[in-house]
């Protein structure tokens, strides 16, 4: 598989997230001191709330990245999400639909996640779930959880990440 970056629009304010395959990667074998992802444009905090960040490497080689922006003053769920699957040959799949669900325990941080993932639309759905192995941190400039995921009876590691005005 080819080391290219996979890049994706945050969907509100046009500005960009682009995720590094290698470091992804390295998320499977317990982390890495290069963060999964980089903003490749400046976010306008005027339009954006917070961002979420999903990035997860599973133990067939599939790699995920998913980025939501919640508009600024919104009341309800996030904007859709945009993401992509890369299979183990290289094969970028920009998801037509993704949803994400977010569980949180009694003091307000993440504890589970889960995914429907839609190659097609009108498809049927990849379900991935993931379940926090760690306190959230604070990386890269996000608040960051560790999470153990699962997809198609593949374990993975990965993040959720949120990002918000400083």
């Amino acid at each position: 598989m080819s080391a290219e970056a996979v890049a994706l629009e945050i969907g509100v304010d046009g500005a960009r997230i682009e995720w590094s395959p290698d470091a992804q990667r390295a998320l499977a074998a317990g982390g890495s001191a290069e963060p999964a992802w980089r903003l490749a444009s400046e976010v306008d905090w005027d339009a954006l709330e917070s961002v979420s960040v999903v990035s997860a490497a599973f133990e067939d080689g599939r790699l995920l990245a998913l980025v939501a922006g919640r508009p600024a003053g919104a009341e309800g769920h996030d904007a859709p999400p945009r993401g992509v699957l890369v299979q183990p040959d290289g094969e970028v799949v920009e998801l037509a639909e993704a949803l994400l669900s977010t569980e949180y325990d009694s003091e307000g941080a993440p504890s589970r996640i889960g995914l429907e993932l839609y190659p097609e639309l009108g498809g049927i759905p990849l379900r991935v779930a993931a379940d926090r192995i760690s306190p959230p941190r604070v990386a890269t400039g996000a608040e960051a959880t560790d999470m153990s995921f699962r997809l198609g009876g593949a374990n993975g590691a990965g993040l959720l990440e949120r990002i918000s005005r400083a």
